[in-house]
């Protein structure tokens, strides 16, 4: 029934129908139902509504079973979605272990916000890595952006979770992200050096990182070097 609502595109009714299914102690929810009735909720037309629904069914004082890492990456973007980060970072805190993947971990960082809190963003980012979460172009850019965001953190720490995170993980949206954080930071050289790494590992810099790196030179003075590097985009 949650299943055929769904593919009705009624939302509410799936809902609905998997709260009479919790309610009913007759029947055993599965992880099955669950997650199509969510799925369902996210759905909805109404983003608002859509993650009111997908919290109202996650925060079920009548679940019996453990929300996996899907579902909890959902509840997170709902927290988001409403407004309510802490509240987000503190579900993502209370997680087991199984529920955490690379898309809680996404959603996770997507609630720090880089601009918001970078250095609580890029402990997370760390601490997933340390317990062995795998590292995603997502995320990885997350931690990058944040350091970006946050002078304190810069070009330095940038690199250092570029260089520790796997080379798979790495795209252009990366280095044009770890190029902004040393601009922000003063570290011409090393904003420069990471174009070029750019181009050895056969990864053609955009002119997001092109312009990353003009700006470095910039602020701190270079023009002529700007002008060169100018001259290479066009």
């Amino acid at each position: 029934a949650i299943c055929a609502c769904a593919r009705a595109g009624q939302p509410e009714a799936a809902v609905e129908t998997f709260k009479a299914m919790c309610a009913d102690d007759s029947v055993e929810p599965s992880s099955v139902a669950f997650n199509t009735a969510l799925s369902a909720a996210q759905r909805a037309s109404d983003p608002v509504r859509a993650a009111e629904m997908v919290l109202a069914i996650y925060t079920l004082e009548t679940l019996s079973l453990q929300p996996d890492a899907w579902a909890s990456a959902a509840a997170l973007r709902a927290l988001t979605r409403l407004g309510q980060r802490a509240r987000a970072l503190e579900l993502y805190a209370s997680l087991r272990p199984e529920q955490v993947s690379p898309h809680t971990v996404a959603a996770a960082l997507a609630a720090a916000g880089p601009r918001r809190d970078p250095t609580a963003l890029v402990r997370i980012y760390e601490a997933a890595a340390a317990e062995g979460v795998p590292t995603t172009k997502q995320t990885l850019h997350a931690a990058l952006a944040a350091c970006a965001a946050d002078a304190s953190l810069g070009g330095r720490r940038a690199l250092q979770l570029l260089r520790a995170a796997p080379a798979s993980a790495a795209d252009d949206h990366c280095y044009s992200a770890a190029i902004r954080a040393c601009a922000t930071s003063g570290e011409t050289g090393e904003a420069v050096g990471l174009l070029r790494e750019m181009a050895e590992r056969g990864m053609p810099p955009s002119a997001h990182a092109y312009c990353a790196a003009i700006c470095a030179h910039r602020k701190d003075g270079r023009v002529d070097e700007a002008i060169a590097l100018f001259s290479e985009l066009a």
